[in-house]
């Protein structure tokens, strides 16, 4: 029997269409706010654990936008307290996490990978039933808006090995490829001397960077070895002539 789920979605300084709506504030938050009689637990169907993603999924996929820095989440459940202790009708609390955690992440999710997960803050409260038996969940995700991009130009540049970085760039424009190009180059050298000098203290991890085994969600046509970059940029016309040109054009 398929459940039946109440899902809205309320915004702290984000929109659907942006990561931020006050210039300078860099906390925004997501609140998902979703009512059902049953959750799924990691240990339900997956046919039933899928019911409740498709619902999360179809929602999420609205957003422009996605981070690509450190979450925190917060899962705050409001159970009849006579359901909770005096029966099984519902889960432990941590089995009941998982199975929403998985349609966070990816292409049309809200974030790339759950390694950005920083905590997770999971709680229940006894709720009345005198109006409804429904269970009731409240999810907060936290994130710092200065590290989101626009998914529509969202692109993975192999750096090194099976490290790629994220970076957000029409294919079609050459000041974009330019300007990708340039950052890459700089990204590239900075972890060649990381790499050669582990102990060195001046350098910080590059949030921007995922292993390639992390972008499972993300389709194939945005992920680019650095060889595939590099045609890319030169079939749009960058080549050593046209390089030289703008770089004398920036002296």
């Amino acid at each position: 029997m398929l459940q039946d789920y109440k899902l809205k979605i309320e915004f702290d300084n984000c929109s659907y269409d942006s990561p931020y709506l006050i210039e300078g504030c860099a906390n925004s938050c997501i609140e998902l706010i979703i009512e059902s009689e049953n959750f799924p637990t990691l240990q339900s169907k997956k046919n039933v654990q899928k019911e409740l993603q498709s619902v999360i999924r179809v929602e999420l996929g609205k957003f422009k936008w996605i981070i690509y820095n450190d979450v925190n989440l917060e899962f705050v459940w409001y159970f009849s307290c006579l359901r909770k202790k005096e029966s099984d009708k519902i889960g432990d609390i941590d089995n009941l996490i998982k199975p929403i955690i998985d349609t966070f992440s990816g292409d049309n999710g809200v974030f790339i990978d759950d390694s950005q997960i920083g905590s997770i803050n999971n709680s229940w409260m006894s709720r009345d039933i005198s109006s409804s038996q429904n269970s009731i969940l409240r999810i907060f995700i936290h994130f710092n808006n200065d590290d989101c991009c626009i998914k529509k130009n969202m692109q993975f540049v192999q750096v090194e090995k099976q490290m790629y970085a994220v970076y957000n760039f029409d294919i079609n424009s050459v000041d974009d490829l330019y300007r990708v190009l340039t950052l890459h180059h700089i990204q590239r050298k900075r972890r060649e001397i990381q790499n050669k000098n582990p102990n060195m203290e001046i350098f910080s991890t590059d949030f921007n960077l995922f292993h390639r085994t992390r972008l499972k969600d993300i389709p194939n046509n945005k992920i680019y070895t650095w060889d595939k970059f590099k045609q890319l940029c030169i079939d749009a016309g960058l080549n050593f002539k046209e390089l030289l040109r703008r770089e004398r054009m920036r002296l």
